[in-house]
């Protein structure tokens, strides 16, 4: 367990040795040189505050953040929540940010992160967590190894090893709040007025023995550590010109554009090779030739609100709201001296909101609901002071899914929507988008579930100090793609002068919608979800060879397979050079599905 540790060894003959201020780091192997001199028990040497600036025992090099660092040193509070992976960055050889990182000029996103000895998993690709880490407030050390590691370890460029914190003797709590406002902000200089922006991350913390009155006290045995946090984010308004049909143009009047727009109907040979068309008297469209399929659009329709055709509405966008929370629960027990069990179960959930364009019920926000989960258990087992072994496992659960708003009114006829479906998507020319186009079926979840085994067993033998152990990881991932409701397209094309050379700048988007005249339209049936199913299989030998007091070998082999991805419903395929194509003949080079025939 991460702390500090006073450390005493006696032997008959010899005096007692005592060792006080041992630090024992997360992710680090901490050495005590002790040197006893003959004397009686009844006498003792004690060595106060020992540093170690040379690591002795091995070549890895790493940066560890105690306690007093990671509570010390500032976090960018700026729109965002505090990560617990911002400090990457002051480890040597590490460039890049929190979601995409390089270690010594390594792969991108090619890192790990542990906590308490159980990883983080990403089926869809590991080093990054995308936000999803635990709070910052619930971890109190963590080291950052960057290379020359164990073979304890393997899979990445570097590993972060998060040490969560625990429960003590002594009952303790503590809460904040980080705020950023407005408010207390002033403007810049060549800003008019202070922007909108209002931060709120706040939580408590608590920690100490289980005590049940009458019933069990845990001193000195069994542990707790209970964290929650909030996060908040409230922006300003985006404002910004868009082009909106004005009240005229929903009545077939176009006569405000500065331009013609012409009839799809009246094509007709030019006379030199090419076609030619009829503009509408007046750009107005007779009413009656108003499509069936647009008019019930037309009630629904934002208008322009500011004068013109082009440039004629103030879209304000407010700052979609954010609000997230995570918790994270601890419990420590010691069985005796030789058994320790360490539980702990991390909850994420966050709302990651898009604000729509327009208002009114073509606008189409949506929100990304977050959630994941993750139960961590291991178990330290001292079967003899020189042979111990450490079992830990992991389950983890993520998922993220979108919800467009607003959903269609049974109210509305048209046989171009579903009722309590979003809308479809409505492209015109020149104007932004409305409608979604897609249904609320998108799923994507990087663990669907996710399973993490390990086992190692270390022990030291005069010299050598043995490691072997085992790391199993099973890794799903669940994507369901959302549906094409229906997404219409409408250019100047269909109200233009085919072959005039102004052609790109005659005619009118809206013109063609009212006409109904497309430019081209898309739907998707039916899209099945799919499940890749991939995994990570490791074995490892590590001997620390300490020849003498100026030389130490760290000789280690890990054997690594990393299981590709395939699909146990057969719904993914690859192209296989191998394979006989029948629809060529036979000739070598066809699909090949990557079904469950892989031990997953």
């Amino acid at each position: 367990v991460v702390s500090t540790y006073r450390v005493s060894a006696e032997k008959q003959g010899f005096k007692v040795a005592v060792s006080d201020d041992v630090d024992v780091h997360e992710g680090q192997t901490s050495v005590v040189d002790i040197h006893m001199t003959v004397g009686a028990m009844t006498q003792s040497v004690t060595v106060q505050s020992i540093v170690a600036p040379l690591t002795e025992d091995k070549g890895d090099r790493s940066l560890v953040l105690q306690t007093e660092t990671v509570s010390e040193l500032p976090l960018e509070v700026a729109g965002s929540q505090r990560l617990d992976d911002s400090f990457l960055e002051l480890s040597p050889g590490v460039t890049g940010n929190t979601f995409s990182a390089r270690l010594n000029g390594g792969p991108d996103q090619n890192q790990d992160f542990y906590y308490d000895g159980a990883p983080y998993m990403n089926a869809d690709g590991g080093g990054r967590q995308e936000g999803g880490g635990p709070p910052v407030d619930a971890i109190d050390e963590y080291s950052i190894v960057t290379n020359a590691y164990s073979a304890q370890y393997g899979r990445s460029t570097g590993m972060l090893n998060f040490h969560m914190r625990s429960g003590t003797n002594q009952l303790h709590g503590s809460g904040w709040e980080y705020v950023r406002n407005n408010d207390l902000d002033a403007r810049g200089f060549f800003s008019p007025s202070v922007g909108t922006e209002k931060q709120n991350e706040f939580g408590v913390r608590v920690g100490g023995p289980v005590y049940i009155p009458k019933l069990y006290n845990g001193k000195d045995k069994t542990f707790f550590f209970f964290l929650i946090d909030w996060f908040k984010f409230r922006g300003g308004v985006s404002t910004n010109l868009e082009t909106l049909p004005t009240q005229q143009m929903l009545q077939g009047n176009f006569s405000q554009l500065p331009f013609a727009i012409y009839d799809p109907l009246t094509d007709a040979p030019d006379g030199r090779g090419g076609v030619t068309r009829t503009a509408f008297t007046g750009n107005i469209i007779p009413q009656n030739r108003l499509s069936a399929l647009s008019a019930p659009f037309m009630g629904i329709m934002p208008v322009a609100t500011l004068p013109g055709v082009f440039n004629n509405a103030l879209a304000s966008v407010p700052t979609a709201p954010t609000n997230n929370r995570g918790w994270d629960a601890k419990m420590d027990h010691n069985f005796g001296s030789r058994a320790v069990a360490h539980a702990s179960y991390y909850s994420w959930g966050e709302v990651e909101p898009t604000s729509p364009v327009v208002s009114g019920p073509l606008g189409a926000g949506n929100n990304f609901d977050v959630s994941s989960h993750e139960p961590r258990l291991s178990l330290d087992l001292t079967l003899r002071p020189n042979l111990q072994n450490q079992m830990s496992g992991s389950y983890q659960w993520g998922y993220g899914a979108r919800f467009f708003f607003p959903l269609v009114p049974s109210s509305f006829n048209s046989p171009l929507v579903t009722a309590g479906q979003p809308w479809p998507s409505l492209s015109i020319q020149d104007m932004p988008g409305f409608g979604a186009g897609s249904n609320n079926g998108q799923i994507s979840a990087g663990c669907w579930p996710c399973f993490y085994f390990a086992d190692n067993l270390k022990w030291i033998k005069g010299k050598h100090s043995f490691t072997f152990g085992t790391e199993m990881r099973w890794e799903d991932e669940r994507d369901a793609f959302a549906t094409n409701i229906g997404s219409y397209s409408f250019g100047n094309g269909t109200t233009t002068l085919p072959d005039s050379p102004n052609f790109g700048s005659l005619g009118w988007g809206f013109a063609g919608f009212y006409l109904g005249s497309l430019d081209q339209a898309s739907e998707t049936a039916f899209v099945r979800s799919r499940t890749t199913d991939t995994g990570y299989r490791a074995f490892y030998a590590q001997d620390d060879f300490k020849v003498n007091s100026r030389l130490t070998l760290n000789l280690g082999l890990r054997w690594e397979w990393g299981i590709p991805a395939h699909d146990s419903t057969n719904m993914m395929s690859t192209f296989d050079p191998s394979v006989p194509n029948p629809g060529a003949g036979g000739l070598l080079g066809s699909a090949k599905n990557l079904a469950s025939t892989l031990i997953a």
